[in-house]
């Protein structure tokens, strides 16, 4: 046998080795992508119902937010002519009856605006 033969013969085996392997591997691969395939339609069934779920969460806590932003309005509102009135309260107590009916103006007055604004 020459060296050429034995070259070629030492080729087919190997060929035939990696033919041999590649065959081997590819059954498990085939199943592994089938189980694959099925675990990716199970979670997109899942995952669709659950994001929808996400989305109406979402927007019931927007809701509540922009509820809670028009409290804080109405209380600051509120605030603010509480401290409006204690101004005008100090006023009347600490100067003449004659600044009584200016007092009095200005609570009117700050009422009326009150009232223009909502």
């Amino acid at each position: 046998m020459s060296s050429l033969e034995i070259v070629g013969i030492i080729t087919i085996i190997f060929v035939g080795g990696v033919i041999l392997a590649a065959l081997i591997l590819l059954v498990p691969m085939l199943k592994l992508i089938k189980k694959f395939n099925k675990i990716s339609a199970k979670i997109d069934g899942q995952v669709v119902p659950a994001v929808e779920r996400l989305n109406e969460s979402t927007e019931k806590l927007n809701e509540q937010i922009s509820l809670l932003n028009v409290s804080k309005d109405t209380i600051t509102g509120l605030l603010d002519e509480v401290g409006a009135i204690a101004k005008e309260a100090k006023k009347i107590k600490n100067r003449p009856v004659h600044n009584l009916i200016g007092a009095s103006f200005d609570i009117l007055s700050m009422f009326k605006e009150r009232k223009e604004d909502e």
